[in-house]
């Protein structure tokens, strides 16, 4: 156990700390998560093989390998819910992840040998690990990214909000007038926050790994503003915010709606692109990023999109979170 700590490795705490049985503990608060995200694109078109096809996912981005018995609880909460409601909204998902272990309890000490993990040289704990938090998804890599950026040097990781990257040209204009210090604010109205207090409904370790630092209370927030703006104009300053992303929007709307050509839906498409959630993964060029949309697209409306990112990845974005790597947006096919 000293070993694990004195490492540092996450993989090796996360063994030495999950107490003990084998099955259970592949199931990670990152793995969970991703799970939960990609039944509400996979259930709803597929209800025959929606287990093995999410599975195989989870191997693709994870790189982890799950029986259909291990994630059977988690898959029978997401239906149950899914079928009550006819859909998992994003309060659903987030109590359903909330209550892990209500869905994949702790394994008893008693009814397990102990194991030994990894190659830390300890024998497993029976401390129960604590899974009620949010999903962890980076590493420190190095000062330039702020401490808290994605981890250029592991495997891909999953994440919420990367949609919010097909705005990273606006966001790079911003930083080079010097105006990033507003630039959380701006993400926070794109993914439906309508004031301060309803931002902190987000999830800050998927954010920070797009945006490197961010402040996370209301209260730390409030200080931010008051640097920025005065009691005066507060609701002016605010209302600028969103009159910049309500441009930012329409600019990058804009090549979508000429492609696409179809005013019924061509915005709600193009609004749920915005806040999909995805996988990131480091490349010697910079950073690729695979989009998981939150609908499923007709192949003519995915060739249009793919389009769409192409010509932004021809701008040659930088992730905005000050390390400079370039970002490579591709859709999930």
């Amino acid at each position: 156990m000293g070993r694990c700590f004195k490492s540092g490795d996450e993989e090796k705490l996360y063994w030495a700390l999950s107490g003990q049985g084998g099955g259970s503990k592949k199931l990670k608060p990152n793995i969970v998560s991703f799970i939960i995200h990609d039944f509400g694109h996979v259930y709803p078109r597929n209800k025959y093989s929606y287990s093995k096809e999410i599975r195989q996912d989870v191997k693709d981005v994870c790189n982890v390998t799950l029986s259909g018995e291990c994630i059977r609880p988690l898959l029978g909460k997401l239906k149950k819910t899914y079928h009550e409601k006819q859909n998992l909204s994003a309060e659903a998902k987030k109590s359903i992840f909330k209550n892990l272990y209500e869905i994949n309890p702790p394994v008893s000490a008693s009814d397990n040998i102990p194991i030994q993990q990894s190659d830390c040289g300890c024998r497993a704990s029976t401390t129960i690990c604590d899974l009620d938090t949010e999903p962890t998804v980076n590493k420190p890599d190095s000062v330039n990214n702020r401490n808290v950026s994605f981890n250029s040097n592991g495997q891909g990781s999953f994440c919420f909000y990367l949609g919010i990257l097909i705005f990273a040209p606006f966001l790079n204009k911003l930083e080079k007038k010097g105006l990033h210090y507003i630039r959380q604010w701006l993400l926070a109205v794109m993914l439906g926050c309508q004031n301060i207090e309803q931002s902190k409904e987000l999830n800050y370790t998927s954010l920070e790994a797009i945006t490197g630092k961010s402040q996370k209370t209301l209260h730390s927030q409030r200080l931010s503003l008051k640097d920025a703006a005065t009691k005066a104009n507060t609701k002016d300053f605010m209302d600028a915010i969103k009159m910049l992303v309500r441009n930012m929007f329409y600019i990058a709307f804009q090549p979508f709606k000429e492609k696409y050509n179809n005013y019924r839906d061509d915005h709600v498409l193009f609004r749920h692109l915005t806040r999909s959630a995805g996988t990131i993964c480091s490349t010697t060029n910079g950073v690729k990023v695979k989009l998981y949309p939150q609908m499923e697209y007709q192949p003519k409306t995915k060739r249009i999109i793919s389009q769409v990112l192409d010509e932004i990845n021809e701008m040659k974005p930088e992730i905005p979170d000050g390390s400079r790597r370039k970002i490579e947006l591709i859709l999930k096919s």
